[in-house]
Parts: structure tokens; C-alpha cells; sequence
């Protein structure tokens, strides 16, 4: 059976008219689970189906502490995969096995290659990531934003290709920084502009279009998992500006606060508004140690 069409130019081309929508949903953390649980609910006249899901296997040693892509997919006899290791070869053979002709990414954990994107029937894949780009690629867009005193700051739906964080724009969305925004809270800003994004791309497909292709402009940054680590300590000689910025950037509980050190001993530096997370997150040293060292 058809499930996809392909142009002249060989781009991708939304399916012919009542064939439907078979999606591979890869994604973890609390805009994945909203975006895919949004999915689920879509009524089956819709014409969008999720047989597959990739996702984390539990909520432990996550700073979110859930798994609700499996939950929601055991649930729903949706097929599971779990991401806790690269599975790119199992990925490609759930695409082909599945006939998959749409692959949505939200926080996928692993860099998807040319042979699983190839896989998908048009590829017509998109990845929802959580910062703006080309700007901000990789890892811990937030913190690194903040870092580097950025002045804008929010999410990116972009078509994907084989390099990271790479491809043509389907919807952005930023925002000016407020002052005191801090890893978190500009985390949970940009989760609600992640929300819209997310449903303008699903209101394209329902209604059988794709999204736009706008190509990405300005110098590309892709930040490692572990970039941020080497920023975390505050050096004796550093500024008011810098131990501002450290200090906003580095507070996401449970994960460790910037800090300094003085005669051996480590003290921490938190912004004044995050007295109240510390307040409502009960969370402890040993806790945020055991989830490492990066938001």
C-alpha cells in the first residue's frame, strides 16, 4: 500500500488522501511526554497514527523521573523501543517493519544517521529542539544561552538531516530573556513555545500538509553533552557579570549549582530567586550527583 509520495524534486510529499500518517515517535523528557501523549489523543479521523516509540525504559537517573512514553505506548499496544543505547540498526528495521512515513523527534538522546533517516518513505522527518538555531545546538541550549548573555532565546521544529541540529527551519519561536531568567526557568519557557510549535507541525500534517522549509542562516554552534561541565566552577578572579551569569545558568535542581572554591572546600552560588525552587524541589546533594553533571 502507498503510504507516502515523493516530487519530482524528490521531496517529500504528504500522503494521497485517506492513506494515513504512521509516525515513529523518538523523545524523552516532559515536552516529549506532552507531545506524544497529544498525539495519542488525536482522534482516528485524524489520519495520524504512532506504531512506534522510542523512549527512555524508566525514570530513574532522569532529573524528570518518568517514563510515560511507555507507559502511554504499552497502554496503547504501540510498539516500544527503548533508548537507553544506540539502536540505530533496530530503528531501521521498526521503520521498514512498520512502514513508517513520518519520524518525529523530540529530545532523542542519540544523533539519528543518514541510514535510519533514509529508511523513512519521503523522509519526511522533523526534530523539536530546545533552543533557537543554528545558534544553539547540541546539549543544554538554556545554560549556555544565559552563559554567553544571549539576548533572545527559544525552540526550533526543523526537518532533519544526518548532522545534528541541522536542516531547514519548519517554526521557530523566541523570546526576549527576562533578567533573571535561570536554567530552569528559561527551560519551562521555552517548554510552553515548544507546545505551540509542536501543534502547528501536527495541525500541518492532520490537515495533509507539510510544514514550510526555511533555511537555517547565521554561524552554527553544536554544544557536546559534557561542554557545560568545564564552565560549572567560578574562578577567583571572575566579575559580578560572570558570577551573575554562573549562577543563573547552573540552577536547574536536581543538577549541581555553579560553584567556588576556597581553602579546599567547595561552596555553591545560587541566584536569589531560586531560594524558592529550593523550597519546593527537596532535593539533595546526593541527588543531584547521582544524576550527573549536565541539564
Amino acid at each position: 500500500m502507498l503510504l507516502w509520495r515523493r516530487s519530482s524534486s524528490g521531496l517529500a510529499m504528504p500522503p494521497d488522501p485517506g492513506t494515513p500518517w504512521r509516525v515513529m515517535f523518538l523523545g524523552q523528557g516532559p515536552l516529549a511526554e506532552v507531545a506524544y501523549a497529544r498525539l495519542l489523543d488525536l482522534p482516528e479521523e485524524a489520519g495520524l497514527r504512532v506504531p512506534v516509540a522510542c523512549s527512555n525504559p524508566d525514570g530513574q537517573g532522569t532529573w524528570w523521573g518518568t517514563a510515560q512514553i511507555r507507559e502511554l505506548a504499552g497502554r496503547h499496544g504501540v510498539r516500544f523501543i527503548s533508548n537507553a543505547r544506540r539502536n540505530d540498526s533496530l530503528l531501521a528495521r521498526a521503520v521498514a517493519e512498520s512502514s513508517i512515513n513520518c519520524l518525529i523527534s523530540v529530545g532523542h538522546p542519540w544523533v539519528l544517521p543518514g541510514q535510519v533517516l533514509r529508511s523513512i518513505h519521503g523522509r519526511a522527518a522533523f526534530n523539536l529542539h530546545n533552543g533557537p538555531l543554528p545558534r544553539f545546538g547540541g546539549f543544554n541550549a538554556a545554560s549556555h544561552a544565559l552563559l554567553e548573555g544571549a539576548a533572545r532565546f527559544g525552540p526550533t521544529l526543523h526537518w532533519m538531516e544526518p548532522v545534528p541540529d541541522a536542516g531547514s527551519i519548519a517554526f521557530q519561536e523566541t523570546f526576549e530573556i527576562p533578567r533573571d531568567a535561570t536554567a530552569r526557568s528559561l527551560h519551562d519557557l521555552t517548554f510552553q513555545a515548544g507546545q505551540r510549535l509542536f501543534a502547528c507541525l501536527v495541525d500541518h500534517l492532520v490537515e495533509g500538509r507539510l510544514p514550510p522549509r526555511i533555511p537555517m542562516t547565521g554561524p552554527p554552534a553544536i554544544y557536546p553533552r559534557r561542554a557545560l561541565s568545564e564552565h560549572r566552577e567560578i574562578p577567583g578572579t571572575a566579575h559580578d557579570v560572570e558570577v551573575d551569569r554562573k549562577s543563573r545558568a547552573f540552577w536547574f535542581p536536581p543538577f549541581e549549582p555553579a560553584f567556588y572554591r576556597r581553602n579546599g572546600k567547595k561552596y555553591y552560588v545560587v541566584p536569589a530567586l531560586a531560594m524558592s525552587d529550593i523550597a519546593t524541589a527537596h532535593w539533595t546533594a546526593d541527588r543531584a550527583f547521582s544524576c550527573g553533571t549536565t541539564t
